[in-house]
This record gives structure tokens, sequence and C-alpha cells, in this order.
């Protein structure tokens, strides 16, 4: 087996086989980009409207 075929096994096994785990995957990762979006964006329009 590939060294690429083996880290999409590991990927499949760890985050996608169960659904309990995928669905609560989607959550967190979905959680921590509005996080980050939330910031960048925020800091860009405090920067961009300095008066």
């Amino acid at each position: 087996m590939s060294g690429a075929a083996s880290l999409n096994r590991t990927i499949y096994n760890t985050f996608f086989k169960r659904n309990s785990v995928f669905v609560g995957t989607i959550l967190v990762s979905a959680y921590v980009f509005q996080l980050s979006f939330d910031g960048i964006v925020n800091r860009w329009y405090a920067n961009r409207n300095k008066g």
C-alpha cells in the first residue's frame, strides 16, 4: 500500500467511519472557522475604518 493510500485510510478510519465522529468533526471545524473568520474580518474592518 502506498503512503497516500495509507494516509487516506487513516483519515477515513479516524474521522469518517462513524457518523457521530464525522458530524462532530464538521461542527468543531465550522466553529473554529467561524471564530477565525470573524476575527480576521473584524481586524480588517477596524483597520479600514480608523478615524
